[in-house]
């Protein structure tokens, strides 16, 4: 029974050694953490962007075409 629970112990510590990321690793995920932050930064303005065009454009074919004139 104490030689199975010898080689859990070892396949676990081994497992910890595989998945722990090294300092480059950590580096490379802020990297990229801060490349998904900037990434989601320029959607957010696009899309406010797109809404305010949207909006500018409807108001500007409101104004060309009253809803009382019978426009084409």
């Amino acid at each position: 029974m104490p030689q199975a629970w010898h080689r859990g112990r070892d396949v676990l510590q081994l497992e910890e050694a595989l998945w722990r990321p090294d300092a480059s690793e950590f580096k490379r995920m802020r990297q990229l953490e801060h490349e998904n932050n900037r990434l989601k930064n320029i959607v957010a303005d696009l899309t406010l962007k797109k809404r305010h065009a949207g909006r500018t454009s409807r108001a500007e074919s409101d104004e060309a075409c009253p809803p009382t004139a019978a426009c084409g």
